[in-house]
């Protein structure tokens, strides 16, 4: 059976994984405008997952070495109060209303526009408690 751990290393290593393996493209090509020294337009996606898909097998790895062993920092799992539960469904709300906002503000101001926008109100619910 798996433990928190090793579950968390294997979901980030398997969403890496289909990114990878499945989501991007096989051969992009490389359009005309970009020149022959530039990389390619895919390395980038490329990089990262297969930078995410290391770490989660190195995740898996370390949890294993450890003995399936909790890491000390860890604290004990408390069920939500329903006030956290409510806290936690306006959060929800808002980043969906956000994402949103962005969708439907794209096309009238622009994508820089929008995305400094979203990136605001992002910033603002992560740091709201």
């Amino acid at each position: 059976m798996l433990n928190k751990g090793m579950l968390r290393g294997f979901l980030i290593a398997l969403f890496f994984g289909v990114v990878l393996f499945a989501l991007i493209p096989i051969h992009v090509p490389r359009p005309s405008f970009i020149p022959g020294f530039a990389p390619p337009p895919d390395m980038w996606p490329r990089t990262v997952s297969i930078l995410g898909l290391a770490l989660g097998i190195l995740a898996m790895v370390l949890v294993a070495l450890s003995g399936g062993r909790a890491a000390p920092e860890e604290a004990e799992y408390s069920p939500a109060s329903p006030a956290e539960w409510r806290n936690r469904l306006i959060r929800l709300a808002l980043a969906l209303a956000a994402f949103a906002g962005f969708v439907f503000l794209a096309p009238r101001l622009g994508f820089l526009p929008s995305s400094m926008l979203l990136a605001l109100a992002a910033f603002i619910l992560a740091g709201a408690s």
